[in-house]
């Protein structure tokens, strides 16, 4: 559920960046930026997909939210 929900937001915000991408893409962000960056969303949208299995919903402008507050 976390992939396919990376992969949505991927899709439809061009300034999301999975942990994958930060790390091998993004050469503008230093490597310890980008895994630490990159952790914190793994762990975000491991949270979000747990509650997801829950309620069966995700509201990725919700997700792309707390992803800025990162």
């Amino acid at each position: 559920k976390k992939r396919k929900l990376e992969l949505m937001l991927e899709q439809l915000f061009t300034d999301y960046f999975s942990k994958y991408s930060l790390v091998t893409f993004r050469e503008d962000i230093p490597y310890h930026e980008a895994m630490q960056r990159g952790r914190a969303q793994d762990a975000l949208l491991m949270e979000i997909a747990k509650e997801a299995d829950m309620t069966g919903d995700i509201d990725l402008d919700y997700v792309r939210h707390r992803l800025a507050m990162l």
